[in-house]
């Protein structure tokens, strides 16, 4: 289980990765693919949460950020 703020978060560091090693070796289609894979990235996770939540019933990454869970354990 994931929260949308954290996998925002990765997604936003590989960009930024990628963008800093295109300006290194000066390729600026490094960037571009870089940029693919993340929308790439997204979509594909957005059809496995899609899918995740048909057959399980409950979603793989969650919109908010969930505290308490009905069981009172708590999410850190």
């Amino acid at each position: 289980m994931i929260w949308y703020g954290q996998y925002n978060a990765i997604l936003i560091l590989i960009l930024l990765a990628g963008i800093i090693v295109s300006f290194m070796v000066e390729e600026p289609g490094f960037a571009i693919i870089t940029f693919a894979l993340v929308i790439f990235l997204r979509i594909c996770v957005g059809f496995i949460n899609l899918l995740f939540k048909a057959f399980v019933g409950r979603p793989l990454v969650y919109n908010t950020k969930i505290m308490h869970t009905k069981t009172g354990g708590g999410v850190d």
